[in-house]
């Protein structure tokens, strides 16, 4: 049996390999079912309340420091540097997640 791969077109009928899932799965699921359920929750229940100033969102930019009027341009090294770190992080999850590449 072959394995499933981005890098070829499977062809009608051939079996595809797939590894069953086990508790590592179960135990990803659930911590992921867990911590989205409670973060939209929480962040729905702020907006719903009318206090968007305890989303995570402005949490981050009231620990960074960053004013909603305020430029790009006006940032600090660490600003953008978080920036970077935090693009870098997307891209990599997404290259991973959704290509299944850099395992």
């Amino acid at each position: 049996m072959r394995t499933a791969s981005l890098h070829h077109v499977e062809l009608p009928g051939q079996p595809i390999d797939y590894t069953p899932a086990n508790y590592a799965t179960t135990f990803w699921e659930i911590w992921f079912g867990v911590l989205f359920a409670s973060f939209m929750s929480f962040e729905l229940y702020q907006i719903a309340s009318g206090h968007p100033e305890n989303t995570l969102s402005a949490q981050v930019w009231r620990l960074a420091h960053v004013v909603a009027s305020q430029s790009p341009t006006q940032w600090a090294p660490q600003h953008w540097a978080f920036v970077v770190v935090f693009g870098l992080l997307v891209a990599w999850l997404t290259v991973h997640f959704d290509l299944g590449e850099l395992r």
